[in-house]
C-alpha cells in the first residue's frame, strides 16, 4: 500500500500474536524500502492493528497507514467504515472514494519534556512554545504536540544543515521519542502570503518520509491553536497535500488518498 509517497507493507492474518513474536525477523528479511509494517487482525468492521516502523520499533499511530487499512478494507471487503484498534486507542475511518478517505485523529494534546526528560501531558489549551539553542545566533522555536504519536513541530525555517542538528539533539537527549516535523514557510503561511503549509517530517525508526499523515495533523493542532479561528489546514508535504479539518466535537479530521500497489508473500525460515 501507498499513501503518498509513504510505504506499507499490510499483512493481515489470523496468525496475529505469532507474527508478532517474530516480527524483528520477518522485517530484516524484508528485501526492499518501506516505511511501515502495518499487522492487522479484522472482527467484521472492528480492526486490530500492529504498527511496526522499518527498524522494528513500535508506533502508536499512523494517519498515512490508517487510510491504506481503509482502502484494504474497501477492495477486499467492501467496507465504507471501519474502527481501527491500536494500544490503547480506536481510530475511526470513511470511505468516501481513493482519493478522499477521512480518518478521525481524536484530539491531540500539547506536551512539555520534564527536567528529568520524560514527557508529560498537559491540557491542550496550554500549547507551549519552548526554544532551542545551538550557540548565540542560532534558536529555534517548536511545539511537542501528542497525537498518539509524539510530535516535536519546528516553526522556524531551517536550512539542511539546522535540520541535520535538530535531528541529532532530539536523537541524543530523546532518543526514540520525536517525530520531527519542520515546517518550511510558517511566517509566509502565517502571513497570508501562502495558503499552504509546507512540511517537511522526519520520522522516528523510519528517517525522512515523502508524507506523515499524523504529522501533518500536529502542525495543523499547532497552527489552529495560534489561529483559533482556524477551521481547517492544507498541508504540503513532498508526497501530496493533505487536508485536515476540525469537526464540531473539536476532532481533527484528516483527509487524503491512499493507493494499492501489489499483492505478495513473504516466506520467512
Amino acid at each position: 500500500m501507498n499513501s503518498q509517497g509513504n510505504d506499507f507493507i499490510l499483512v493481515e492474518s489470523e496468525n496475529f500474536n505469532l507474527i508478532k513474536t517474530s516480527i524483528s525477523n520477518i522485517i530484516k528479511a524484508i528485501p526492499f524500502k518501506f516505511d511501515q509494517f502495518l499487522l492487522l487482525k479484522r472482527d467484521s468492521h472492528k480492526i486490530t492493528c500492529e504498527i511496526y516502523n522499518s527498524d522494528s520499533s513500535i508506533a502508536l499511530q499512523c494517519g498515512n497507514g490508517l487510510r491504506a487499512i481503509m482502502l484494504y478494507c474497501n477492495k477486499k471487503y467492501q467496507l465504507e467504515n471501519v474502527d481501527v484498534r491500536i494500544g490503547e486507542n480506536t481510530f475511526s475511518i470513511s470511505y468516501k472514494s481513493s482519493h478522499e478517505i477521512v480518518v478521525n485523529m481524536g484530539k491531540p494534546s500539547s506536551l512539555i519534556i520534564d527536567d528529568k526528560k520524560n514527557i508529560q501531558k498537559i491540557s491542550t489549551e496550554n500549547l507551549s512554545e519552548l526554544n532551542l539553542s545551538f550557540d548565540a545566533s542560532t534558536r529555534i522555536s517548536y511545539y511537542l504536540v501528542n497525537t498518539s504519536n509524539n510530535h516535536c513541530v519546528i516553526i522556524d525555517k531551517c536550512n539542511d544543515s539546522l535540520k541535520e542538528q535538530v535531528i541529532s539533539h532530539f536523537d541524543q537527549n530523546y532518543k526514540n521519542m520525536f517525530n520531527l516535523g519542520f515546517m518550511e514557510n510558517y511566517q509566509d503561511y502565517m502571513n497570508k502570503i501562502d495558503s499552504i503549509l509546507n512540511l517537511s517530517v522526519y520520522e522516528r525508526g523510519a528517517g525522512w518520509t515523502d508524507s506523515c499523515g499524523s504529522g501533518a495533523t500536529a502542525a495543523s493542532f499547532v497552527i489552529m491553536n495560534i489561529l483559533p479561528d482556524k477551521d481547517l489546514v492544507k498541508v504540503q508535504q513532498k508526497g501530496g497535500s493533505l487536508s485536515i479539518s476540525l469537526d464540531s466535537k473539536s476532532d481533527l479530521l484528516l483527509s487524503g488518498p491512499s493507493t494499492f500497489e501489489y499483492d505478495g508473500e513473504l516466506i520467512v525460515k
